[in-house]
């Protein structure tokens, strides 16, 4: 098999944003550090 790289038939797994173009949506549990 030839590298797919770069083509239609490469691997783009779930979140990939070459797979629909759009990010998936946030959980919302992240918390940003912030220094004190």
């Amino acid at each position: 098999i030839p590298n797919q790289t770069g083509t239609d038939h490469a691997l783009r797994p779930q979140g990939s944003l070459a797979r629909s173009g759009e990010r998936p949506a946030a959980t919302g549990d992240y918390e940003a550090w912030t220094p004190e």
